[in-house]
Formats: C-alpha cells, sequence, structure tokens
C-alpha cells in the first residue's frame, strides 16, 4: 500500500511539472493532511498493529490447542488440536510475516537515509522478530531474495535455518548499536510497544537474541559465549507487546469471533492438572468455569465431535474466559514477556551458560507472569504466596523452570511449542483421535502455503527435498531441534 502510495504521489509530481500551472496553483492544490513520503514512524506502526492483529489471532484460534493450552469439540475447520493440517494451517502467519517485511525493509532504508538511528534498530528487531518466527514456525523460507521485485527476482530461493540465523544474530548486533548511540529518538511516533522508549527497544533486541541463542546452542556450543556477553547488555524491564484499546478499529481480533467458534476450546486436561496441582491463581484469568462447577475440569486431547457429544462430565469442562470474546481489549498480542526473559536467564543459569542466581530469575519471572494477569482476572494466592507453596518454590530442576515458563506463556503459544521441540518440556502427550494422526507428540511445523506450490514450486520443492527428503511434513524437525 505505502510503495503504491510513493508510486501514485511520484506519477502526480511529474505531471504537474510538466504543466503549465503557476506555484501558486500549486499551493492551492496541495493537500497538507495527505503526505506523499512515509515516515519510518509510520511503517514502524503499521508493522506492530498489523503484526500484532495476527499473532493474536492465531495464538488462540491454533497454537493454545497445539500446545495443550485448550482442548475440546472438534469438527471440520476446527480440527487443528486433531492435527489434521493442510497447507493453509500456516497461511496466515506466512502472509503477515512476509506483507509485514515489507514495511520493515523500508523503514530500514528510510531510518537510515535520514540517519534515524532509532528506527533503524527498531526495524533491525522487528525483522528478526518476524523472520525467527518464520523459519522456526516453517523451517527453510525465503530470505536473502525475498523483497527483491527491483532485481526482477520473482521466485525467491528458500535460505536454509543456519543462514537466516546467523543473519538475525548480526543484525541484532547491529540493532544494539544503533540504539545505544542514538540521540534524536523516535521523533515521528509509530512506538505502539514501548511508547518511544530508545533503552526498551534495546532491551527487547538484546533479549530476543537470547532467545535465538537458547535454541541453537545445541547444535552450535560456540554460542554459549554469546549468549554471556549479550546477558550483560542492557534486557528488558517490562513486556514487549502491543495492548490493544478495546476501541474500534483497535480490538482484539478474538473479540470479533463468533460465539459458538469460540467456544469450541475448553480448559485441557494437560493445563488442569497442572495448575490444579499447583493451586494456581492464573487459571481464572485463562478460563472460566460453567456456572455452578467448583473444580477446575480439563477436556481430554484429541475429542472428535462424537467423543466430547457421548462424554458426561462435558458440561463441567472450563471454558476459555469469556472476556477474550467480550472485551476487545482483553487479549493482548506479546512478542516477548519480562517473564520469558527471566526464565531464560534461569535455565542459563542451570546450563552454566552464564553465572548468576537461578532462583532471583526464576523468582522474579514468576512473580512478573502472576502480577500482570491480576490485572486480567487471576485470583488466589498471591505472587509471594504461591512462590512460598513446596510445589513451587525453586529446586534447581530445569524441568521446574520449563513447566512454569510453559504456564506463563499462555499468551505466547509460539514460543511454548518452540520451546517443547526444544527441550521436550513440559510432557505433552496426544490422545484420542490426535494420537491416531501424530503419534504421541504434537506437529514440529506448517506445511508451506499451497500458494507458494503455484507461484514458487521450483524453489519450495528444493528446500522440501533438502530438508524432508521429499514430503513436506508437519513432524520433520526443524534444524535447532534436531
Amino acid at each position: 500500500m505505502f510503495k503504491n502510495n510513493r508510486f501514485i504521489a511520484a506519477a502526480l509530481a511529474l505531471v504537474l511539472g510538466m504543466s503549465s500551472c503557476t506555484d501558486r496553483f500549486k499551493d492551492i492544490n496541495t493537500d497538507k493532511n495527505d503526505p506523499t513520503v512515509v515516515s519510518p514512524g509510520a511503517l514502524l506502526g503499521n508493522v506492530i498493529f498489523e503484526a500484532g492483529k495476527t499473532i493474536s489471532d492465531r495464538n488462540m484460534d491454533i497454537m493454545t490447542d497445539v500446545v495443550q493450552y485448550s482442548s475440546g469439540k472438534i469438527g471440520g475447520q476446527r480440527s487443528f488440536a486433531n492435527f489434521n493440517w493442510s497447507p493453509d494451517t500456516g497461511e496466515d502467519l506466512w502472509d503477515m510475516i512476509y506483507l509485514n517485511m515489507t514495511n520493515v525493509r523500508d523503514m530500514n532504508e528510510k531510518a537510515a537515509a535520514l540517519d534515524q538511528k532509532a528506527y533503524e534498530g527498531a526495524a533491525l528487531v522487528m525483522e528478526a522478530y518476524l523472520m525467527s518466527l518464520a523459519t522456526d514456525a516453517f523451517g527453510d523460507v525465503p530470505y536473502n531474495e525475498a523483497w527483491s521485485l527491483e532485481s526482477n527476482i520473482l521466485r525467491p530461493s528458500y535460505d536454509t535455518q543456519e543462514l537466516i540465523y546467523d543473519s538475525l544474530l548480526v543484525k541484532l548486533d547491529r540493532a544494539n548499536q544503533l540504539f545505544a548511540n542514538d540521540e534524536i529518538g523516535m521523533i515521528t511516533g509509530g512506538d505502539f510497544i514501548f511508547d518511544g522508549d530508545v533503552e526498551a527497544w534495546r532491551g527487547f533486541g538484546n533479549a530476543l537474541q537470547l532467545r535465538l541463542l537458547a535454541r541453537i546452542i545445541k547444535q552450535d556450543p560456540a554460542q554459549i559465549n554469546k549468549f554471556a556477553e549479550v546477558a550483560k547488555r542492557p534486557l528488558l524491564t517490562s513486556n514487549a507487546m502491543y495492548t490493544f484499546s478495546g476501541v474500534a478499529p483497535d480490538l482484539s481480533p478474538v473479540s470479533l469471533w463468533r460465539e459458538t467458534d469460540f467456544n469450541l476450546r475448553r480448559l485441557s486436561v494437560t493445563m488442569a492438572e497442572l495448575m490444579n496441582d499447583l493451586n494456581d491463581p492464573r487459571r481464572s484469568a485463562y478460563y472460566e468455569r460453567p456456572s455452578g462447577e467448583t473444580e477446575w475440569v480439563g477436556c481430554p486431547i484429541g475429542y472428535t465431535i462424537a467423543q466430547f457429544d457421548n462424554d458426561k462430565n462435558n458440561p463441567r469442562y472450563a471454558t476459555l474466559n469469556q472476556s477474550f470474546l467480550n472485551n476487545g481489549a482483553y487479549a493482548n498480542a506479546t512478542f516477548m514477556s519480562y517473564a520469558e526473559q527471566e526464565f531464560l536467564l534461569a535455565e542459563a543459569v542451570l546450563n552454566d551458560w552464564i553465572s548468576g542466581d537461578a532462583e532471583i530469575h526464576y523468582n522474579r519471572a514468576v512473580t512478573s507472569s502472576i502480577e500482570f494477569w491480576n490485572n486480567y482476572g487471576a485470583n488466589g494466592l498471591s505472587a509471594a504466596e504461591y512462590l512460598a507453596q513446596p510445589t513451587v518454590a525453586f529446586t534447581g530442576e530445569l524441568e521446574q523452570i520449563l513447566t512454569q515458563k510453559y504456564i506463563a506463556q499462555f499468551a505466547n503459544p509460539y514460543e511454548a511449542w518452540f520451546d517443547y521441540q526444544r527441550t521436550g518440556f513440559p510432557s505433552l502427550q496426544l490422545d484420542h483421535t490426535a494420537k491416531i494422526n501424530n503419534g504421541d507428540h504434537p506437529a514440529k511445523r506448517f506445511m508451506y502455503p499451497s500458494f507458494e506450490a503455484m507461484s514458487n514450486h521450483d524453489n519450495m520443492r528444493a528446500a522440501i527435498d533438502r530438508t524432508m527428503g521429499g514430503v513436506d511434513n508437519i513432524n520433520a524437525s526443524i534444524w535447532w531441534s534436531k
């Protein structure tokens, strides 16, 4: 859209320049409220908003089922939890990433030309966020040759995950330096995450780099030194998220769903068992019990419609919290939480990647998550009371850290998906139809979208042959999880 506006503006300027109009006529006929040059801030705002909408919607529509935050009555298009996936399952995510990356690249170029270091750094951070999500969710994807229409590249090749990660890590280092050397700030607005706080963006970029490094250390142990270096930089002190105002058109996309679609989801037996055993106060923020029900009852994984309808317990199953549907400001788009960062640091200490006190990071992570969800209906134990329980108090075990991280990542289930593939925690076992379709574990990746098979078939096929033995397989391991 922005490119089209730029071309229209250029054509209009040419016509006016060739006419015999006077300077006064041009002044009169110039709409000062319709800018012909898009600022880096306008591009940043559009990227954040569009990414936030899609992430929030896909989180609730697909990913809560995939990582067993929810389960329930499955049928027709609602077959995600049973892993009856198609090339269209991840299509919306792919579209969002590649359309947004056009604006990210434009923002980077404009900011560099104007020497607006904060926006250039933010462009690199959003590129790392979007493209790491693309390659983690799909595998090898177009990158270096993508967005190259000016070079007449209409069918970009698919780059390996290793190459993409190498490039993103370099760009995050560059972003850190740009933020550190910025002197003018985000002067044209558009920062819907940190409201123009450049140091907060610096922390987000560095925390994001820790996330990516943790993914690849198994494949490249030399990255432990890099992790330790980045961990000493400024990091997040708050959540990196887009918060919907609840005023149209800035509504959570989940609030626009049909009630029947929303209510297909139930509290899963996986989360019910975990949170009940821990007396977790976040249950009432994530879920809602049927009227008159006093217990938190979870639905088995992988039910068909018939299995659900024939289960005498189905009236007792908790649903997802109705506020996600009824309140346009309830569901936030979380790019990265402070809790995730602190869980990463606690894990790093246990694994001897860095020095420090794992318990302090663990307690900060749990406290941050509970205090955040206190604003959205969590009730019961305070964070301090929760941590004082023997079942929650820090034990120095990696499984405990990752299980608590899993509970805390409810608003960011893509990361729970990737963490499960990286670590195997917590145990996510399939049952019923899900097990028949996919064995004993969730899918590991999305299939490539169907339009890629039509528009970029040869390059897509080369990636499938190179990494999956010729079959576009949802159970093919992502590079860093092998």
